[in-house]
């Protein structure tokens, strides 16, 4: 299934007269596994919605309220992901921690938590509402993808004020310039001394918070649109 839908995806190409990525790593991905002519594939970024803000503490429900520093992953469960790699890099950590997961749990990621006797809580099917809760209740989101098109939750994170711990794979740290901390997704001691470096450091959180807001501000979905617009209006 996945053969033919890889398949489809770049004979579909091959017939498009611009194609649109969400990310300068898509285009080199697209150029990496087709012929598509280059200057015919467009860098148009995704936004964030305006929904994902900085909150009250007393607007955030006692369910997503942590009595430990709090390590959020957003996300499912797929290996590329790294959520294994995140559970071995919090049992380094030199002070108790939650991880918190906001998606699915594999029954290997599970197997590994109780293993490794990792304090976590897991939410799943959040509404927008919870979601943005759950940013604000975080002490950092930490992503250790091996690979990502565009990032979604590195960028939620920053509109709503947590700092963020990410890999340097993808378009991670194209999306985050620099207003997060970057670790390579394979060095787990590494990803563990980033994650105790900005629990430890009240001034680097809010160093991070406010270039992540800087940052998540140049994302939005009405300059997403535009630009499709304009792009549309240009080949018409």
């Amino acid at each position: 299934k996945r053969k033919i839908f890889w398949s489809n995806i770049i004979r579909n190409i091959s017939r498009a007269r611009k194609v649109i990525a969400d990310s300068q790593h898509t285009k080199d991905d697209i150029l990496k596994y087709s012929a598509y002519k280059r200057d015919d594939i467009v860098v148009i970024y995704e936004g964030v919605s305006t929904e994902f803000i900085k909150i009250e503490k007393d607007k955030i429900d006692k369910k997503f309220r942590f009595n430990k520093p709090a390590i959020l992953h957003v996300g499912h469960d797929n290996f590329y992901k790294n959520v294994e790699g995140l559970i071995k890099a919090i049992a380094l950590l030199n002070r108790e921690a939650v991880l918190v997961k906001a998606g699915p749990i594999s029954g290997r990621q599970a197997r590994l938590f109780r293993k490794l006797n990792i304090d976590f809580a897991q939410f799943t099917n959040l509404s927008e509402n919870e979601l943005v809760q759950v940013y604000n209740s975080a002490d950092l989101l930490v992503y250790p993808s091996w690979h990502e098109g565009f990032g979604f939750p590195i960028l939620e994170a920053m509109a709503c004020g947590c700092p963020v711990v990410c890999s340097d794979r993808g378009s991670l740290p194209e999306v985050t310039s620099s207003a997060a901390i970057k670790v390579s997704p394979d060095d787990i001691p590494s990803i563990a001394k980033a994650i105790e470096k900005v629990l430890g450091s009240q001034e680097l959180r809010q160093e991070l918070t406010e270039k992540g807001f800087k940052q998540a501000k140049k994302f939005s979905w009405e300059k997403t649109a535009q630009e499709t617009a304009d792009l549309y209006n240009k080949i018409a």
